[in-house]
This record gives C-alpha cells, structure tokens and sequence, in this order.
C-alpha cells in the first residue's frame, strides 16, 4: 500500500480511537453519577479516568503525527469563554439558593469554586 494511503488509514483508525475513548467516557462519568454505592461509583470513575487517559494518549499521538492540528485559542477567546461559564456557574448557584432557602431545615448552601 503506497505511504500516502497507509496516513489516511491511520488518521481513521486513530480518530476512531478518539472519538471512541470520548464516547466511553461520557458513559462511565454518567453511570458513576447515577451509581447508588460508593462502591460502584469509585468503580465506574476509575474506568472512566482510564478512558481519559486514553483519550489524552490518542490526542497527543495524532497531534504529533500531524493529524490532529490545533491552534492556540486568542486571549480574548479565553476571556470571553470564562465570562460565559461565570454566568453560569451564577446562575446555577442562585437556582441552588432559591431551592435551599425553599426547603425546611435548609441552613445552607454548597459552595462553588471557579
């Protein structure tokens, strides 16, 4: 098989990987939060660190091989995302403090930490 066919081959199979670890992920981190014992919640956040780990590993594989680029994101990319997960991370704690002040015996409320 010529080298050109042999890249393309590899891009699909590693991007396959990619999307695979991420998928695998998404569904370990939702069993560990509807897991109803420490037990198998340690277990299923266990199994999904590993499929980030994978996922990071498949990442940094492409990304070295030259088939995943990326370009560094502008400080003002950076700023304006920040400010949008501010705002919700507000208002998540607002949604959280009218449903704490509403239940009886409620004295106080998590804390979030940005």
């Amino acid at each position: 098989m010529p080298r050109g066919g042999k890249r393309v081959k590899d891009k699909s199979i590693l991007r396959d990987c990619l999307e695979t670890f991420k998928h695998l992920n998404a569904i370990y981190s939702h069993a560990a939060a509807e897991a109803d014992s420490d037990r198998l919640r340690k277990a299923f956040i266990n199994i999904a660190v590993d499929k980030l780990e994978l996922q990071a590993a498949t990442f940094n594989l492409m990304h070295q091989m030259g088939l995943y680029r990326t370009r560094p994101a502008e400080d003002a990319q950076v700023q304006q995302v920040r400010q949008a997960y501010r705002q919700e991370l507000e208002a998540i704690q607002g949604t959280v403090a009218k449903d704490t002040a509403a239940r009886p015996g409620a004295e106080r409320q998590p804390e979030f930490r940005t």
